[in-house]
This record gives structure tokens, sequence and C-alpha cells, in this order.
């Protein structure tokens, strides 16, 4: 269908009752911004009452505004624009392309309500929820994500059940919507069509773009009677091979493309995804079973439904306090709305790698492994380092045939330093059993973390076999380069100032390292000077434009002039800080505006400046910025 290209709108309209205090940072000047129209959430539930579909919609308009990258058009707006168009939610394509041209939208999202359980008399349930963004230009839903909530059961509990159910759907919003712009693969183009007909891509591993993913391709053309480009559709691609910066596909449907043309990678909701690693993991698991079948005598099986598919990861950098040396926080996605009690996942292996292909089969490249059959939350410290931790489990199982087997594993591993200015992709892999296990019998040896001096040689030892005990591994999440935080120098703790000028200045969070030991990607962290007032921290009363930085190792500054009073009061107390990120990565999740700050400096304002009216009554004055009171002369 061809339509007009959209125009972002200069102003966005944003949910009332969803404002706070993060919005600020998201509307700083110089911030590019999304607008989008959050439609209702749907229920695949069956049994979810308008309620809570209605709170799981604010939710989801809520985890965007938060994440800082979009505005929402507020709900008396989209009801208007729905009535003025007599549509009904869930809409279909052709209708959100409506709505969101009058809406002057770049993106319609979509939640779905995957599961929900609610447990009010212990205080825990489990919520998962999937969100899909259809990108205006595409005409397509090119983004999404999927978060999944856990609250354990709490002692003493005596809350209700819409605590509860409150609680996990804003979790499971922030994680879909986290997953999300995590997971965005960035438009691409065509570069060339070869005479075989093979279409290549400018995008590959290090883009997170993998086989058989499907691609929308688009064509500009100019409109003159609109003075306008029109993007139309031409057809669809498959992916087939792909390289670290570049991809190969073939035409699915529609028209050959030609060198130039766009490429949107299509997003594949969860139920699909599902579904195809499914169907990956049985066939190449029946293979793998009928080697082993052959050689020891053990008939092959399939695998249990929740252990065919590859685990999913999410990890992204935060900070717990303004000042503390930030950490990657790493999660592990269920594949199910609500998780089997995961009796066949004997543990989980994180790997770390430079580039978003890891070797997932060399366990030099292991950052983590641990018995637990479920993980929702593991952090790699930035400044902690540690050698030879050991992880072993033994179980039995009982096969097919109702024979007893023996399973085991053993890995050794190192936890190095991650090194600022550095660039970190992970992926994870399942440890489970080989075949579908009935009343397992297990002893875990519990992880021992060891402070030594020598990092050991990594090993891991699996029986029956690596393939056959390990998942398939997890899409790369990343890029992070991890950055450390600011150092304010200048105004120092307490020190009184001049409220008309104040100049602050503050070193680059590389800054006493040897250069030899910092990655180039501290050039590419840019810093944001936040001020507050000392009695108020919920709203900050300056926010600078994001500075970028010259060297790998030197000092910053951002003088703030003020001679008409307009953000500094005389005689009053402040608090500043130094915020900084990455450009051209997802932001960091700390619920700090997504910035990692600098530890806080307070400062006080001196006495204003007389007026040029108190100045001609004849009133004493001061004269000189520091001088005592005299009577003008």
């Amino acid at each position: 269908m061809a339509r007009k290209s959209v125009r972002p709108s200069a102003v966005a309209v944003v949910m009332a009752a969803l404002m706070v205090a993060g919005l600020a940072f998201a509307q700083a000047p110089g911030r590019e911004v999304t607008h989008a129209v959050v439609l209702p959430v749907i229920d695949q539930t069956g049994k979810a009452p308008p309620s809570v579909l209605e709170k799981a919609t604010a939710a989801v308009a809520l985890a965007l505004e938060d994440s800082g990258q979009f505005t929402v058009a507020s709900t008396a707006d989209l009801a208007r624009e729905l009535a003025a168009l007599d549509l009904r939610p869930p809409l279909n394509k052709e209708e959100q392309l409506r709505l969101a041209e009058r809406l002057h939208a770049d993106r319609v999202v979509t939640g779905y309500l995957l599961g929900l359980e609610v447990d009010a008399k212990a205080g825990a349930g489990r919520c998962t929820l999937e969100v899909r963004a259809l990108d205006v230009a595409a005409e397509e839903v090119t983004a999404g994500g999927t978060g999944s909530a856990v609250m354990q059961p709490l002692p003493g509990w005596s809350g209700d059940a819409i605590a509860i159910t409150n609680q996990l759907l804003r979790q499971a919003a922030e994680m879909a919507v986290r997953e999300m712009q995590v997971r965005k693969v960035r438009r691409g183009f065509v570069e060339m069509v070869d005479d075989l007909g093979v279409v290549h891509i400018n995008l590959g591993m290090k883009d997170g773009l993998q086989v058989g993913q499907e691609l929308v391709v688009m064509r500009g053309y100019w409109q003159r009677e609109t003075e306008m480009s029109t993007l139309r559709r031409i057809g669809t691609l498959v992916v087939k091979t792909v390289e670290a910066d570049r991809s190969m596909a073939t035409v699915a449907s529609g028209m050959p493309p030609r060198t130039g043309d766009r490429v949107y990678v299509l997003y594949q909701p969860l139920a699909k995804k599902v579904a195809v690693e499914r169907g990956k993991k049985v066939t190449r698991s029946t293979r793998i079973l009928a080697a082993l079948a052959a050689a020891v005598g053990i008939a092959a099986v399939g695998l249990g439904s929740h252990r065919q598919s590859a685990p999913g990861v999410l990890a992204y950098l935060a900070q717990d306090q303004p000042g503390e040396y930030p950490v990657i926080r790493i999660n592990a996605l269920q594949a199910h709305p609500i998780p089997d009690p995961y009796r066949d996942v004997k543990g989980y292996i994180i790997f770390r790698g430079n580039t978003a292909n890891i070797n997932t089969s060399d366990p030099d490249n292991i950052v983590y492994a641990g018995d637990e059959g479920r993980f929702d939350d593991i952090f790699e410290p930035g400044a902690v380092g540690r050698g030879e931790i050991n992880v072993s489990r033994e179980w039995t199982y009982i096969g097919r045939g109702g024979d007893e087997e023996d399973a085991s594993y053993d890995i050794t591993y190192n936890w190095y330093y991650l090194r600022p200015g550095y660039t970190y992709y992970y992926r994870v892999r399942r440890i489970v059993s080989p075949y579908e296990t009935q009343y397992p019998q297990t002893d875990a040896a519990q992880a021992r973390p060891a402070q030594v001096d020598e990092w050991e040689e990594p090993e891991w030892e699996f029986e029956p076999s690596r393939d056959a005990v390990l998942s398939d591994p997890s899409d790369a999440a990343g890029p992070f380069t991890y950055i450390l935080p600011a150092t304010p120098l200048e105004p120092s703790e307490n020190y009184t100032v001049n409220p008309a000028q104040i100049d602050f200045v503050w070193k680059a969070g590389s800054a006493g390292m040897p250069v030899g030991q910092v990655g180039q990607g501290v050039l590419r962290a840019r810093y944001v000077l936040v001020i507050w007032r000392a009695d108020n921290l919920s709203q900050p009363i300056y926010m600078s434009e994001p500075i970028r930085p010259t060297t790998l190792d030197g000092a910053m500054s951002k003088t703030v002039k003020d001679p008409q009073g307009v953000l500094f009061k005389g005689d009053t107390q402040y608090i500043w800080r130094v915020g900084a990120y990455v450009e051209g990565e997802a932001r960091p999740n700390n619920r700090s505006n997504g910035l990692i700050y600098s530890r806080d400096m307070h400062f006080k304002t001196g006495p204003m400046p007389p007026s040029p009216s108190a100045a001609a009554s004849g009133q004493p004055v001061r004269r000189g910025w520091w001088g005592e009171p005299r009577t003008r002369r």
C-alpha cells in the first residue's frame, strides 16, 4: 500500500496520568525521541478483566516513556481520533496506519497479555507481556519484546491481589520495552544484487541479524505534486547467510530489489519464534540422539517442550547508587507465558565476548555458570574479578526405556574484569537433562567462588556429551560499552558560588587510568550536567546538552550563566551530578534518566546581586560581590 511519509510531530502530547520525574530528560533539548500511540492491550489468556487490561495498557505507555526514547499520545487524543475514524480496537494494520497519520505518530504499539497468575495469600505471581511496534514508515511490525515478571512468595504477606497485579504488570511491561530496545535492528539497505539473484545487505551478526529472519524492502519515490518522498513496499526477503557486518538473502515475495533500497527487519512474535525454534531443536536433537543411540545403545527421544528452544537473554548496564561502579545485569527470558517448574533444566551458562558472534563452545568465554534451574537476575560487577570458580552437578533420570541413567557436569571458569571503554556482548545456554526426566534425584554442589591471584585454564566436562546436555545458545545481547562514573571537581563540596555564573568541572570516568587500559569506547560516552535543589530531588532544575569528551583521559567543564536569577536563587543549597551514557547503545536502566551518575556534590549560592531599582533608591546595598552593606554614594 502506497502512502505519504509521516513527518514527526514537533510537540508530543504526553499522557498526564503517566507524568513522572524521569520524563524530564526524555524532553531535553537535542534528545531524539519517537512519538508513539499505545493501543489497548489484547488479552490472550481469555480471563483478564477489563480493569487489568487498562492497567496493562497504562503500564506499557509508562514503560515507553520511562525508557527516555518515546513520547506517548494521550488517552484523550487517542479516544478522539478513534471516534473520528469510527474505529474500535483491536485494529488491523491499515487502521493503525490511518490512526498514526492522524496523531503524527512514528510507531503504533500494541501489547499482548500472554499470562497472568496471582496468589494473593502468598504474595506471589507471574506475568508475561509482549509488545509489538508497527513502524509507520515501513508499514510493518519491526520491533517487539517480551517481559516475564515473577514475584516469589513473601513471608508474612498481608496485601491484596491488586497490589501484586499492579507490580507484575509494571515489571513485565518494563522488561518487554527494554528487550524491544535492546534487540532492535537498525534500518539497512541493499548493497547489490548479484547475477544469481542473491541480495547483499549491509546488516550482519553485529547488528543482531540471524538466518531465517524476514526483511521488508521499501523504495522511495519522489512525488512532484506534493513535493514529498513516498516509500512503497517492493517485497520481502529471507536471510540465508549472515557474516559479521553483512548478509545475503533471497526474494520471498514481490519484486526483486535494487541497489539502495531500504530494508527493515520484521519482528517475529513470540509464538512464531517458539514454533520455529522448536522445529529446529527437534530436528537437530533427533540427529544427535540417534548418533548417541548407535554409540551407546540408548533410544533417541525428543526433548521436553519447555527445553526445545534456545533461551532468551536480556542484559543492560545499571547502577544501584550515584557514584557507584555500574554493573551489567543479565536476565533469562522465559519462553512460555507460564513457565514449567524447570524440572529438566539443571543450570545456566553465561558467555561474554567482544562481538555478537560469541563462541559458546569455548569455556574461556564463560563469566557465569550456576546449577540453579532458573535465574531472574545475575549481575556482572565491573570492578570485581574472580578466578578458579567451579560448579558441578550430578543427577539421575529415567530414560524412555525405563532404565536409570546418570548425567553430570563439572565446569571451571574465570570471571574476568570489565575494562572501561571496551564493548561486550552476552549469550546464554541452558544445561538440560538429555531426555525427558522422570522422578529425578539430584545432588548439587554449589558454586564456590575463590579470590585468587592467578587465573586458571577454563575447562568443562559433560556426561553424556556437551551437545546432548547444552541447549542452543541464545541470541547475543548487546552491545554494552562499560563506562565508569565521572568524578566531579568544581564547585567542590559545600562551596559557595556566584549564582549569576557557575563553572562546573569534572573528569571523565576513565580519569587516572593508564591510557593503554582504556578502550576507545569512552570517546562515544556523552556527559550530562544535572542540577537539583537540595530540598527537591524529584525534578532537576537544569540538564545540559550531551557533552562529548575529546580525550581518553581529561577534564571536562560546563559553564551555566543565570544573570537574571531564573535557575538559581540566593542563599540556597543545590546538588549537582554528572550523568554519562554511550551514544548509539541502549541507555542504562537504573531509573535515573538512563544515566550512570557521579557522586553528589553540594554547593550554596551567595546573596543575589542588587537589582537596579534597589540601587537607585539609596537603600543599603552590597558593593562588590563579597562586600559589606554600604549606602550608594
